[in-house]
């Protein structure tokens, strides 16, 4: 391909020597002009196919880069290459997954060896993480899960802060509420931060105290437990750090919603956040 400035410059050059050689009226003059404008046109010819095959060698370059890019083999590795990586994620989060619910099956199966549970059969279940606030004195407030277990053991790591450093301790915490009927009808357990287990519940729209026991000093107004619940028939445990605390049976409710739930101890500010990670639900058989 020609550069047209270039050539115009040189057509320009050309009639300017013509030019010059017609009012010379020279036979010699006449003979070097028509040389030089022979070199001329030669030199443009040149250069004109000197830029011809640089831009051939661009676009073979160009084309030869998108054929490696574009043709339907290569279409075919990248979709093999995204599908592979999918595949490796789906590999490694369900490795992670039996990882999981291996650590909560051996769980059932101490429990049942040491005679919380009659069996240690069940199925796992990966409940989202959960983290909530919430800030009325005397006062707790649930969030359901998906699920709704008869028998089941259910653990996950809690973090708590409290906007107050002088908070209700034995009425702030972190916990479960389970076989949910409705609001009237429930039971409640959860880990109060003055190091106690508590369970209690409503029937009937009315509240019942189901007891409690002291597990030990915690951290506050910022803090973390391990907490366990084990529910199987009429019988409860709860277990804080590995550590069994405290045993109750009741046969108010035999079924019903599961749900996450904290409870303030304070009006100030944001109350107290509770946060529930590695939340993991055996439901047994």
């Amino acid at each position: 391909m020609s550069h047209p400035y270039l050539k115009l410059s040189l057509s320009v050059l050309l009639a300017a020597n013509l030019a010059c050689a017609v009012g010379a009226s020279s036979t010699a003059d006449s003979t070097a002009v028509a040389q030089q404008a022979a070199n001329t046109q030669a030199a443009e010819a040149q250069m004109t196919q000197t830029q011809e095959a640089q831009v051939t060698a661009v676009a073979a370059t160009a084309t030869a880069a998108f054929g490696q890019t574009a043709t339907p083999a290569r279409a075919t590795a990248v979709a093999a290459d995204k599908q592979s990586t999918r595949a490796a994620a789906t590999a490694q989060a369900a490795a992670q997954a039996t990882t999981v619910a291996q650590s909560i099956a051996e769980e059932a199966a101490h429990l049942s060896a040491d005679g919380y549970l009659t069996h240690a059969a069940g199925t796992f279940f990966a409940v989202p993480d959960f983290s909530q606030s919430w800030a009325q004195l005397g006062w707790y407030k649930w969030w359901l899960t998906d699920y709704t277990p008869t028998d089941f053991v259910i653990r996950a790591n809690a973090t708590w802060r409290s906007a107050s450093n002088t908070a209700d301790w034995w009425t702030s915490g972190c916990g479960f509420v389970f076989r949910i009927q409705d609001e009237q009808n429930h039971y409640l357990a959860f880990l109060g931060l003055d190091g106690r287990v508590y369970f209690s519940g409503f029937r009937k729209g009315n509240y019942f105290a189901l007891g409690s026991a002291r597990y030990g000093k915690l951290d506050t107004p910022d803090g973390k437990a391990q907490i366990m619940l084990v529910v199987q028939g009429s019988k409860f445990d709860f277990f804080v750090n590995d550590t069994h605390v405290y045993s109750r049976t009741d046969k108010a409710f035999a079924s019903g919603d599961l749900a996450l739930t904290l409870l303030s101890g304070t009006n100030k500010d944001f109350g107290t956040n509770c946060t529930m990670r590695n939340i993991e639900l055996w439901e047994l058989e």
